[in-house]
């Protein structure tokens, strides 16, 4: 076996190849500032292993290295694994690095919509094997760490499904939002290049309120620019003029009924009552907008191999009661079983699936279009010399602190 650096039209022929492929791991994703390389292993002329490792320099010129979503191998051939992770460790070792982060992958054990382990897989012997080799696991860790990539996700598989089968899995309230936001008026854009500055303003409004850091501008930019039509952003506007004629129309029909009520103290007439006033709100409300269309709600979809991955997102608070991020699922979700993609990836939930008072948000969310979750075999870390072990050390010094 050889081990070498690759190039990039040998990486690529490797990877899409690979069961193991993920957009992490595409040479697109090396945008503006990212050092990258591509290493891998040669076997009577084929490649059998590879990787993209990322470095980046901290402030004593150490390099930690990432292999997002990496290595690419069958982690049950060993001979391969050792062979692979000593000569990494030497290459690492030349370019001034200190560590290897990885996060294969790969799934942990199959569960299903309420996160229980259905027994259907078990990849559990993939972590013990990585450990043998050298590599320190982070954990089976649960919850949202901006340090890794998300270990928890949420998922629909639509292969050989009609959107029609999918829709079926919906949760009822989820459908009577969807229904919602195409009666109030929302209008699902794809936006352009100059539009993205708007869209940041969105996911940036929801970082602040959730205590998310977000991504930069450039790192948009970068991303449209990079994967063209392998990414979409959309942009939920509502539409003032159509709400406002929409809310017109349903106020003077409920105007008209409570006019024909004798006794406007019976329940019936409380209840048309009722709806006219919350629609008069609404209408005096919406009265106070210049704007025709009001951008409310934003989301990053990647378009890579046989899945649509849910990215990032974000909603203007004082909208949320339009459900725009509903009609943006169902129209993604559809455009996936349309274009037949294997699998609708809703991407992080936090992997607590605790009820009631204690419940996760965005996972229940996300489980109302169907589905199930899937947990993957985590973080680990390949230490190349002394410097990790210093750099551990402090972390835990100041983490006591």
């Amino acid at each position: 076996m050889e081990f070498r650096e690759l190039n990039e039209k040998e990486f690529v022929s490797y990877l899409t190849k690979s069961e193991l492929d993920s957009f992490m791991q595409s040479p697109k994703m090396d945008i503006k500032g990212v050092c990258a390389y591509y290493v891998g292993v040669i076997k009577n002329k084929k490649v059998v292993a590879a990787a993209r490792l990322t470095a980046r320099t901290n402030r004593f010129g150490y390099n930690y290295f990432y292999s997002p979503r990496g290595l690419l191998l069958d982690y049950n051939d060993e001979e391969l694994l050792s062979f692979f992770t000593k000569e990494i460790k030497k290459f690492i070792k030349s370019k001034r690095g200190y560590v290897l982060h990885i996060d294969p992958n790969i799934l942990c054990k199959s569960r299903d919509a309420n996160g229980q382990v259905t027994g259907e897989y078990d990849n559990t012997n993939i972590v013990e094997i990585l450990k043998k080799h050298g590599y320190i696991h982070a954990g089976y860790t649960v919850g949202y760490d901006t340090r890794y990539q998300v270990r928890w996700q949420y998922v629909i598989d639509l292969e050989n499904k009609t959107f029609e089968e999918v829709v079926k899995d919906f949760k009822p309230h989820h459908l009577s939002k969807i229904k919602k936001a195409e009666k109030f008026g929302i209008i699902v854009k794809d936006i352009e290049y100059d539009d993205l500055p708007t869209f940041k303003r969105i996911t940036e409004q929801t970082s602040k309120l959730i205590g998310f850091s977000d991504r930069s501008l450039e790192y948009y930019q970068e991303m449209y620019k990079s994967f063209g039509k392998d990414v979409r952003f959309l942009i939920a506007y509502l539409d003032v003029v159509k709400y406002k004629k929409q809310i017109t129309e349903e106020l003077d029909g409920y105007n008209k009924k409570y006019d024909k009520f004798y006794n406007k103290e019976n329940n019936s007439a409380k209840e048309v009552k009722k709806n006219i006033d919350s629609l008069t709100n609404r209408l005096n409300e919406i009265s106070k907008y210049d704007e025709a269309m009001i951008p409310i709600s934003a989301s990053m979809f990647m378009l890579y191999g046989n899945e649509v991955i849910y990215l990032f997102s974000g909603n203007v608070d004082k909208y949320n009661n339009f459900y725009a991020q509903y009609l943006i699922q169902w129209i993604m979700i559809k455009y996936a079983v349309e274009n037949k993609y294997k699998k609708y990836n809703f991407y992080g939930i936090k992997g607590d699936f605790s009820t009631g008072k204690n419940a996760d948000g965005v996972y229940e969310f996300k489980k109302g279009f169907g589905g199930h979750v899937e947990e993957l075999i985590g973080d680990f870390y390949l230490p190349i010399n002394w410097f990790y072990y210093f750099n551990e050390l402090v972390r835990k010094i100041r983490k006591w602190r």
